[in-house]
């Protein structure tokens, strides 16, 4: 079964590297994740620290056993090794390992679909890559912050491809300014932030659903992250 399936696989990346656009995240990948494992794989379950429930979480891939996709390499990456039908060893799982778990496999057009995205480089549309690192969308990054949920300490991480003004801000559900951790200059590259979950005012905030905002320049994106207590 699996030569016959990695036979399919080469055989469908042939095609599309030949005549046919590459395949969309959001299209086609994310669909398999949304209706196979989200009840795991997204908060407040977050089974072996993974979450699959955007590009961004799926590349970041912050599991037990580190990342779970390497562009390009379908057969190292622990997302495709873990889908095909015969159990694999992962380290850091008490239960190895067939996803998803405790449930019928997925279809072998699916697996295919997923490994063909991968050998593709696992790009979030159908852009090339080249292409996407023209634009700021891609360029400024606000990586998710790990360990998520946290207590008490919470790193953000972030991409600049220019010198920017950057603000990060973390806010309350309703919209409350809890603690702005950057508010200055700053030069290219990647950068980080801890958050000790206290306020401006250096105490400690309750437990709860936080949001934080970066703005650097026209860029603006949000992200969430869970304090425990």
């Amino acid at each position: 079964m699996y030569s016959l399936l990695k036979a399919i696989s080469f055989f469908s990346l042939f095609l599309i590297n030949s005549s046919f656009s590459q395949i969309s995240y959001n299209y086609s990948i994310q669909p398999i994740f949304n209706n196979h494992c989200l009840d795991c794989h997204q908060i407040p379950v977050r089974a072996g620290a993974l979450e699959l429930d955007s590009y961004e979480n799926v590349i970041l891939g912050d599991s037990n056993n580190g990342p779970i996709i390497l562009p390009y390499s379908p057969d190292s990456s622990l997302l495709y090794k873990v889908l095909l039908r015969d159990s694999v060893v992962v380290p850091n799982e008490p239960i190895c390992c067939r996803m998803p778990k405790n449930s019928p496999p997925l279809s072998i057009s699916q697996i295919s679909l997923i490994y063909d995205w991968i050998s593709q480089g696992a790009q979030e549309n159908n852009l090339q890559l080249n292409e996407r690192k023209k634009t700021k969308e891609y360029s400024f990054y606000l990586i998710k912050n790990y360990p998520n949920p946290f207590n008490p300490l919470t790193t953000l991480k972030y991409d600049l491809p220019e010198d920017s003004f950057v603000q990060i801000t973390v806010y309350d559900m309703l919209g409350n300014v809890v603690n702005n951790l950057v508010n200055k200059n700053q030069n290219s590259g990647s950068k980080s932030v801890q958050w000790d979950a206290t306020n401006n005012q250096g105490e400690p905030v309750s437990a709860g659903i936080y949001l934080y905002t970066i703005q650097a320049g026209e860029f603006v994106q949000t992200k969430k992250m869970v304090l425990l207590k």
